[in-house]
């Protein structure tokens, strides 16, 4: 296993290192609730949950799952002990980490530094017992690579 360090643990300076471009990701959910069951999907059609409620304990559970879903997580710490596929605002998150640190692979960086990530409510809307809403969260930092690697 690799541990994750954070850019303070390493103890570097402005010298060690230089910041190669600011970059920012960005994804949306959206969320069908029912008064028995939702639904977690991606407007792209990438994947989409659906959650019932157990009558028993009132406790929602994963009833049905199709494609493929991409969640990545800037620090080992950052990660969420819970299941974050049951809290959409969370698995937001998740996805738009994941595309940034692709985007930090993609330009050649080691890390990025300075991340900024906020999650909006972008609608909600209500119609025949069906509560649809949007979340979307954007992820931005500066893409950095340390000195003397390739």
């Amino acid at each position: 296993m690799v541990k994750a360090v954070s850019f303070e643990e390493l103890n570097l300076t402005g010298k060690d290192y230089e910041i190669l471009n600011r970059v920012e990701s960005t994804s949306r959910i959206i969320v069908e609730l029912t008064s028995d069951s939702y639904t977690v999907k991606d407007p792209d059609g990438s994947f989409e949950f659906e959650f019932k409620k157990d009558k028993k304990t009132g406790n929602f559970i994963l009833e049905d799952f199709d494609g493929v879903v991409r969640a990545g997580y800037l620090l080992s710490r950052d990660r969420s002990e819970g299941d974050v596929l049951a809290y959409p605002d969370q698995m937001a998150h998740r996805i738009a980490i994941y595309r940034i640190v692709n985007l930090v692979k993609e330009q050649g960086g080691d890390g990025i530094i300075e991340p900024v990530i906020s999650t909006t409510v972008e609608g909600c809307e209500k119609r025949l017992g069906r509560t649809t809403i949007t979340y979307m969260t954007s992820v931005s930092g500066k893409v950095v690579r340390l000195k003397g690697s390739k």
